[in-house]
């Protein structure tokens, strides 16, 4: 939310700017390290359901480069699919680029070797973007399409489009939109440590531009949890609080050279036999403003925005 005070032609007015977020939530994929390639290519199997890893990809002009995960439930053969993005307020070959050519749809086919349940695609993302007006978020939509079996693999092994996350949004935020809180990524991959181990790791929330000395009390609310709302990724489960992981919450604050702070994530072994794992990161609360001189226009009266 931002409201800017002018005043009278030759006096000089004030902007006052609030702070917001941008990007909300985190997923966690905790993998396991106790757990079986039970899936064997063979005749009459299934390729599994394929889906997006996360409903939504944000990523920020400054990134460079932005990954998308796609995953499938099963382990069995070697199976191919199409992921497919159509322009939004985003558009391919301007502000990312995605497959071959800059049409909308574009096309980029993946492939699944056998017991390989998720691929990662490098999405660019076009320094054009940094250089056009402050502007929400741009929007594209992807989507899944042909799952088949790969050359040379079994015809019977064929996979299906899931019903979990079949489509998903890609997000490219604005690097000029100084006063709103990010979240790094939209996903971390993890793994359990060793059996009776525990590992750190750091997500980190970010501002565009740090606080200024004349910013007052810029600061951001913080959560480490499992939400159940949440569908996990397909061939996951929900990660377990004080078991795989130290649930956490808490408060950063952002000083006059803060453009990045860290949240330190803990994640334990709880050495079961179990599927991969899935816990969240959300921020709240964003709190803080920032006031900055504003030149005397050029003439006559002015009101607000």
């Amino acid at each position: 939310m931002r409201s800017v005070r002018l005043s009278l032609a030759g006096q000089r007015g004030s902007s006052l700017f609030k702070f917001g977020i941008s990007g909300l939530w985190l997923t966690v994929f905790l993998l396991s390290t106790i757990h079986s390639n039970y899936a064997q290519a063979g005749p009459g199997t299934n390729g599994g359901a394929f889906s997006f890893a996360v409903n939504k990809f944000a990523f920020s002009e400054k990134d460079g480069n932005g990954v998308i995960v796609v995953t499938r439930d099963s382990e069995v053969g070697m199976v191919m699919i199409d992921v497919v993005a159509k322009n939004g307020t985003a558009t391919n070959g301007i502000d990312f680029t995605f497959g071959p050519n800059t049409n909308s749809p574009a096309t980029n086919t993946i492939t699944f070797s056998n017991l390989q349940t998720s691929v990662s695609i490098s999405v660019p993302i076009k320094a054009a973007s940094v250089i056009t007006n402050p502007h929400p978020a741009l929007t594209a939509t992807l989507s899944l399409a042909n799952p088949r079996p790969a050359l040379g693999e079994n015809p019977a092994i064929i996979g299906t489009v899931g019903t979990r996350n079949p489509t998903a949004q890609l997000q490219i935020f604005d690097v000029k939109r100084t006063n709103e809180f990010n979240l790094d990524k939209s996903y971390y991959t993890t793994t359990e440590p060793g059996p009776g181990g525990v590992t750190t790791f750091q997500v980190n929330v970010t501002l565009p531009q740090a606080p200024t000395d004349k910013s007052s009390g810029v600061s951001v609310d913080y959560q480490v949890f499992t939400d159940r709302s949440f569908t996990t990724k397909p061939g996951s489960d929900y990660a377990t609080e004080g078991e795989d992981y130290l649930a956490d919450s808490g408060t950063l604050n952002f000083g006059p050279n803060d453009t990045s702070l860290p949240i330190t994530i803990t994640v334990t072994n709880d050495t079961l036999l179990e599927f991969n794992e899935d816990f969240h990161v959300k921020l709240s609360n964003a709190q803080g403003t920032l006031t900055m001189d504003v030149p005397p226009p050029s003439g006559g009266t002015t009101g607000s925005t």
